[in-house]
């Protein structure tokens, strides 16, 4: 996927970022495919352990009761730039329901 496949629809083509891997790397955190709107993922942080290893923190937002929503095909992402590192890195993901009632 390109850059122009992780912008909104309708918007101008960012500036590419300049990323030095040698120092740094990105974390990208996708969804998945929804038929509506009101889903989203976001990464909340990184902690990393005295091994070298590093947890990151995803909440995933999806619509509850109630909400609503746009009927257009998503595909929610965020990614992140972070420090490198060459531990393990894992993902602790929490679900959160938007509550529109």
């Amino acid at each position: 996927m390109g850059v122009t496949g992780l912008r909104r629809r309708g918007g101008s083509v960012p500036t590419i970022p300049v990323v030095d891997f040698s120092r740094e790397m990105l974390v990208v955190v996708a969804l998945g495919s929804h038929s509506s709107g009101g889903y989203g993922i976001l990464i909340d942080g990184a902690s990393e352990a005295a091994s070298g290893n590093v947890s990151i923190a995803v909440r995933s937002i999806s619509p509850g009761a109630g909400c609503g929503v746009t009927a257009a095909f998503t595909q929610p992402v965020d990614i992140a730039r972070m420090p490198r590192r060459d531990g393990a890195v894992s993902f602790a993901e929490r679900s959160e329901v938007t509550d529109c009632r």
